[in-house]
């Protein structure tokens, strides 16, 4: 295939190579993949390796169908034929716009060819003609990013090998790192008390360390990080362009430096890190903040609400704007705020007002900007609110099992439902999926799953105490919920009642934490086969106590969910995923035993009981192999176990694996 294209002169010319491969050598600590994105030119997709390139012989064959003479003429006849019917139409007609629009199609297309070729070609790939100057920048940027890493005296150079043959060249990069350069000392160059005191109270945060390899990643960072400190403490104008660094290289090595962070054969630099003053003025101001406006409202036309202008009312010192002030609850949107008149301005702070007010599921969107005219700074948070009421729904199929089965699932939602920002929301689900028997693995029965679920969301902590208040910055949320749970399955119908209420709180993006004092379900199966039955009689005999997952059952737990997250999508990084669970069930049963000493049974009004504790813990690890690539490991691991007179644990509780999520290898739910 390779060959095949080669031979034309259509296209290689005389004296011109394809550029087959290219490779680094010499490199070793700076990662191969790091230097490989400064090549200036890429060689043609290859298969395997092997002198197949596909994407050059799909291009190849277009060329040959291809006329660039024909294309030409297509335009010229497109302009004669449409240009003087354009002229002759009148400019504010119908037949105007028709005849500009066809004109303008046809050009689009024919110009699309004349630059880009014919569809084949456009598809495939133009091949990669060596260019000896281009792998010479190629080799210098290397080198520079070689100084970038510490390695100041860094060498490289480049080679190739022209196959006249063939056509073809490889080019091989030579990269010489020589010794690296490592950080003698650190300095700050400030003429600011305030700036002085916040560097050199968070210097244990600089990611620039005496002792390490110069790098100038590290370099921004600490850029960043300077611009984040000094936000996030009043310097609202502050911006990372005013932080340079001075890099000294000429340094006196004392005997105490070469025990702690060198060798008699390292070299070493010195790194000022400079913070310069705005142009024409003695100091970075510090802004403290006048006054907070807050239109709750915003991008909604008055009319849709009221005739009239928007209502300003003032409430603990932030002023709320809207056709409505009385929509929303000031009180508690005032303990969204983490921002006060007289605090200093804060980065963060802004980022996290806006962060809280977007996961109340209330606003579009929640913008906050700066005002410093008047000589005033002045924090203006614009809100716009979604719609009152939302109906959706969703219908597919899914496959399992290679059983494809209906789904549907409709939800309402109501907003706002009390006036505090609570949000209601009712959901019901049905389905069909494929499923394996319980006696008979190699049989797929179809089994049928309704849901309906019902849920009140306050955006605050339900506690009796002041403590609620203290959690306003971890957009805390209260759920009471109650929901049905309908099973039919071949062997078994089975229903669950349920009721809870639990407490979730984000920390930030990567952090979130769930906590569920209350979890109540009434589970019982209301049919059995006499098949499946008959299984569950055997298995008691052989002493399993499987059958009492299927009695009636009152099941009580309280649980917690730890989730840590960063990985980020369409990023390639390293990145880790956790979920910790923990759930004890019965609890309220020991509390009973602890306050009357006789109730010690597992029935209550002829319904199991059961004491259990359950911990399980989902850990992701995903390893970058390439810029465009990670390998992802995972580990989930659990135990659940009955205690007290539980022999058994709820039918629910149960660890169950397979399937597409889990192990492919075994049937779903086993």
């Amino acid at each position: 295939m390779l060959s095949g294209c080669l031979n034309k002169e259509k296209l290689l010319r005389k004296n011109e190579f394809l550029l087959y491969s290219q490779k680094i050598e010499g490199n070793d600590k700076i990662a191969t993949d790091d230097l490989e994105p400064f090549y200036r030119q890429q060689s043609n997709k290859r298969i395997l390796n092997l002198p197949i390139m596909p994407y050059l012989w799909i291009y190849y064959q277009g060329s040959k169908l291809y006329n660039e003479d024909k294309v030409k003429k297509n335009i010229e006849r497109v302009k004669n034929r449409y240009n003087d019917r354009i002229a002759a139409a009148d400019v504010n007609s119908g037949k105007y716009e028709r005849l500009k629009h066809r004109r303008d199609r046809k050009l689009d297309k024919y110009e699309t060819q004349l630059e880009e070729g014919n569809f084949w070609m456009r598809i495939g790939e133009p091949p990669v003609v060596f260019d000896s100057l281009l792998s010479k920048q190629a080799a210098e940027q290397m080198r520079f990013y070689a100084t970038t890493k510490g390695y100041f005296d860094a060498t490289s150079s480049y080679s190739f090998k022209l196959d006249t043959a063939r056509r073809t060249a490889k080019v091989v990069y030579k990269i010489t790192e020589n010794q690296p350069y490592k950080i003698q000392d650190t300095s700050y160059v400030v003429d600011n008390s305030h700036i002085d005191s916040l560097l050199r109270a968070s210097v244990k945060n600089s990611p620039i360390k005496p002792g390490d390899i110069y790098d100038e990643d590290n370099l921004n960072l600490e850029r960043e990080r300077i611009d984040k400190l000094l936000k996030n403490n009043g310097y609202f104008n502050f911006n990372r362009q005013y932080v340079e660094y001075r890099i000294i290289s000429d340094t006196v090595v004392t005997d105490a430096l070469l025990n702690k962070i060198a060798k008699d054969e390292d070299k070493l630099v010195e790194v000022e890190t400079v913070v310069n003053k705005p142009a024409g003025q003695a100091q970075h101001t510090l802004y403290k903040l006048d006054d907070i406006y807050f239109t709750t409202d915003a991008n909604t036309p008055g009319g849709r609400i009221r005739a009239g202008r928007r209502d300003t009312v003032e409430y603990e010192g932030v002023h709320y704007i809207g056709y409505n002030t009385k929509r929303f609850s000031k009180k508690i949107l005032n303990a969204k705020l983490l921002m006060r008149p007289g605090d200093l301005y804060s980065l963060q702070r802004t980022i996290e007002t806006q962060r809280v007010l977007s996961s109340l599921d209330i606003f579009k969107f929640a913008n906050v900007y700066y005002d410093t005219t008047g000589n005033k700074f002045t924090a203006r948070i614009n809100a716009s609110p979604l719609e009152k009421y939302t109906v959706s729904d969703e219908w597919g199929v899914t496959v399992s099992q290679q059983l494809p089965g209906p789904f549907v699932d409709l939800t309402f939602k109501s907003r706002n439902v009390f006036g505090g920002l609570e949000v209601f929301e009712t959901s019901v689900s049905a389905g069909i999926i494929g499923q394996a028997g319980y006696s008979d693995n190699n049989q797929v029965y179809a089994s049928q799953e309704i849901n309906a679920t019902a849920s009140l969301v306050f955006p605050q902590i339900f506690f009796p105490t002041k403590v609620r208040f203290k959690f306003n910055r971890y957009s805390p949320r209260t759920r009471l919920l109650a929901g049905f749970n309908f099973n039919n399955r071949p062997e078994y119908r089975r229903v669950n009642l349920k009721a809870g209420m639990n407490y979730t709180f984000q920390k930030d993006i990567k952090h979130s934490f769930t906590i569920s004092p209350v979890d109540l379900n009434l589970i019982y199966t209301p049919s059995v086969t006499a098949e499946f039955d008959t299984t569950l009689r055997k298995l008691k005999d052989q002493g399993s106590n499987l059958y009492r997952s299927f009695q009636r059952s009152f099941v009580s737990s309280l649980s917690g969910t730890y989730t840590y997250n960063d990985n980020i999508t369409g990023q390639t990084k390293e990145a880790r995923y956790i979920r910790a669970f923990a759930e004890s069930g019965g609890t309220t049963l020991n509390i009973l035993d602890w306050a009357d000493p006789s109730f010690r049974g597992d029935s209550l009004q002829g319904a199991q009981l059961y004491r259990y504790f359950k911990l399980s813990n989902d850990f992701r690890y995903y390893l970058p192999a390439g810029r465009k690539s990670s390998w992802a490991f995972r580990v989930n691991v659990g135990i659940a176990r009955p205690y007290g007179q539980s022999t058994v644990l709820p039918y629910e509780r149960f660890f169950f694996v397979g399937g597409s999520n889990s192990i492919r290898a075994w049937p779903p739910a086993v």
